[in-house]
């Protein structure tokens, strides 16, 4: 009945605009028309991976359907609001109660969703500079043509209420947090958005609970590279290096890394190469009166414990390859800044990067996380330097014995074949894992190797990758893929790394490392997840749908213990045959498909 009326006044409200309207033109009758004008919106709840435009209300789809979720879980719904006028809206919602009438013990949230720009269009990042052309896959495996807006940021305000601008779409993210005790049932209840100007719309929510519960660990490894530079972990004004303030930004950048799945944190060491800074996690040191060098590990200390304590399981060092470069050693005697080159230490790199690493083994070991530790070696090397590779294998073995080294090749089947043997944890890209399925990959498990799987500028359509003009279950995808090739884990090079991009809300292209001017460029959010606030960094809509997929996983690895086909079968329906020849869609990208994949999952382990 409450609805009824609710319903009746708004329809009222809109009967009002018409009669006015039809009366005449006089200046009070145009000022009623105006008021009621304006109290008239529109608002409806979406799916998780709808994509909400700011310009256009109606192409904010697919609509929320009733979604199906496991506990220890937060799920995730959409409410876009358009309003005719500008003003401000309040979001209520009822208590929740399923079907015995048990109140819903979870907790909900409300955060904004804010905008970003995307100014051009993903296209082939070898492109000739200067040639903004675009290729033909605009817009067939694209959401829009460039230039748009879209709301990507989930903001770290949290609120019931929302400002609109007139004839704008705005929109809050629901965020409901099913505790693992949560009784199983559908919960149903009523949001209501009042506008200042008074109207009110009620929309019915529902949400069915299912049995089983999400174990954070027994998710995919999954690593996103943590940029620690003070600039690329909020705006405004950077903290000063390692202060406790940086360190609370780390501390913040971690938690939400956790939340979004990631269980690994890569870590710097010695130097930060990418930078160019001089202000190293590990500080090296040089005693001019006994001609030692050592180290003082007190800050990956605390970087361990802190990422520790949030629950990382992993911690990946930078790669050896870059093991020196812009380094300076202090002597603790003088205070001098030395070369480990300079006549005063007389060491090459090779025997610097020889020193470190034992060093760093007998640290690890002493404060119980060598078992912990894995180590980059030399990111995706080309064949030329495989023997170069070879010695540094070679180092990490005889300096860090029992420790893994992790590395991402990107040069195709062929050179991912020819480091194969050198490498403990290779990731590999959607290239080379689909080509080397049945050969290498099926040779390192019978090895007891690991194979991850990472993406980055490439591949471009009609292959799936994660950018901001693509769609939104894209992201979700790339576990799936995951099971899919049998690899353990998954790997991102940038959470956050700006490379100059003073505002990534206005600006979505990536620059290069040498150079900040666009049309050259990564493609579009491809060098962040996350964004910057003057509090510290925020989640990205990108980065939840990732989250969605590794729960998927999750659920699919439980399937697959019990149930081989229905595993495969899970898998068929979501990445075609037409996937592995790279030159059609080859995968599911519907939101509603996902959404009923879901619930077979959980429908079916339901029955145990």
């Amino acid at each position: 009945m409450k609805k009824m009326i609710r319903n009746t006044m708004f329809l009222t409200s809109l009967v009002a605009f018409a009669a006015i309207a039809a009366a005449g033109d006089s200046p009070a009758r145009l000022k009623n028309v105006k008021a009621v004008w304006d109290s008239a919106f529109q608002c409806k709840l979406l799916d998780i991976h709808a994509r909400i435009y700011p310009d256009n209300y109606a192409g904010s789809g697919p609509a929320y359907q009733m979604p199906d979720a496991p506990r220890n879980y937060t799920l995730g719904i959409q409410l876009a609001i358009n309003s005719a006028g500008s003003q401000h809206f309040e979001i209520h919602m009822d208590s929740l109660k399923n079907g015995e009438g048990t109140l819903f013990p979870g907790t909900l949230t409300f955060r904004q969703l804010l905008p970003v720009h995307i100014e051009a269009n993903t296209r082939d990042y070898q492109s000739e500079p200067g040639v903004p052309t675009y290729p033909s896959w605009v817009p067939k495996y694209l959401i829009r043509t460039a230039p748009f807006d879209v709301l990507e940021v989930v903001s770290d305000v949290a609120g019931d209420t929302l400002t609109v601008g007139a004839g704008n779409t705005s929109g809050i993210l629901l965020r409901l947090f099913i505790p693992s005790g949560c009784p199983t049932g559908i919960y149903r209840g009523n949001i209501t958005v009042t506008g200042s100007l008074g109207a009110e719309v009620t929309l019915p929510v529902s949400f069915a609970v299912h049995k089983i519960v999400i174990n954070e660990n027994d998710l995919l490894n999954s690593v996103h590279w943590l940029s620690s530079l003070p600039e690329n972990l909020k705006s405004g004004a950077s903290v000063e290096w390692w202060s406790e303030d940086h360190w609370k930004l780390l501390e913040r950048a971690g938690k939400l890394f956790r939340e979004t799945g990631d269980n690994v944190m890569y870590t710097p060491l010695v130097d930060y190469p990418m930078s160019g800074v001089p202000h190293p996690l590990i500080r090296s040191l040089w005693n001019s009166n006994t001609k030692e060098m050592s180290f003082d590990f007190s800050r990956l200390d605390r970087w361990m414990q802190t990422f520790d304590t949030l629950g990382f399981k992993y911690f990946s060092g930078r790669h050896i390859k870059n093991m020196g470069a812009n380094l300076k050693v202090i002597d603790v005697i003088s205070g001098d800044t030395l070369a480990y080159s300079g006549a005063e230490i007389k060491m090459d790199r090779d025997c610097f990067r020889q020193v470190f690493l034992k060093a760093l083994n007998s640290h690890l070991q002493s404060i119980g996380m060598l078992n912990r530790y894995i180590q980059h070696i030399y990111d995706e090397p080309w064949p030329e330097v495989v023997e170069e590779y070879r010695q540094y294998y070679s180092l990490l073995q005889k300096t860090m014995p029992g420790v893994k080294s992790i590395d991402a090749f990107t040069r195709g089947a062929d050179v991912t074949t020819l480091f194969s043997d050198l490498s403990d944890i290779q990731v590999m890209n959607i290239y080379g894992i689909t080509q080397l399925a049945n050969s290498t990959v099926k040779k390192r498990m019978q090895q007891n190797k690991e194979t991850w799987l990472y993406n980055t500028v490439g591949p471009k359509p009609p292959l799936p990758n994660r950018h901001l003009d693509q769609p939104l279950t894209l992201n979700r995808l790339w576990p799936w893929l995951c099971m899919k090739y049998n690899a353990s884990g998954y790997l991102y090079w940038a959470a956050n790394e700006y490379r100059g991009v003073t505002n990534e809300y206005l600006a979505s292209i990536g620059p290069y490392p040498e150079q900040n001017n666009y049309p050259i460029g990564y493609p579009p959010g491809d060098n962040w997840f996350y964004y910057r606030t003057s509090n510290g960094l925020v989640p990205s809509m990108r980065i939840l749908s990732y989250r969605e997929g590794l729960v998927d996983a999750f659920l699919l690895t439980n399937i697959k213990k019990t149930n081989a086909a229905k595993f495969q079968d899970l898998l068929s329906k979501v990445i075609f045959p037409e996937f592995e020849p790279e030159q059609q869609k080859g995968y599911e990208d519907s939101p509603v498909k996902f959404n009923i994949f879901r619930k077979e999952m959980l429908d079916y382990l339901d029955t145990f």
